[in-house]
């Protein structure tokens, strides 16, 4: 959901085509995010020890916040183009 900083970040971009691609953008960075934590969470399942395991997890994870924090960003690209557009 937006907030008003959201907004007024959104107002930015003023022609349908700047919607459209701040939003394509934002999928686009979001499954980028998405396969990153496919494969950390990959290198996490193979590690071998504990050590190994330890760090491929801090990665997972941060992996899958970077994920999280690009699928608002989706989100609310969407929620802006669904009111304007």
């Amino acid at each position: 959901m937006l907030d008003a900083a959201g907004n007024r970040r959104w107002a930015l971009f003023r022609t349908r085509d700047q919607v459209i691609d701040a939003v394509l953008e934002h999928y686009v960075n979001w499954r980028e995010r998405a396969a990153a934590t496919r494969f950390a969470y990959d290198r996490f399942t193979i590690a071998a020890t504990r050590i190994e395991r330890a760090a491929a997890f801090a990665a997972f994870t941060e992996t899958l916040n970077e994920e999280q924090l690009a699928a608002e960003e989706y989100e609310n690209s969407l929620a802006y183009a669904e009111r304007v557009l």
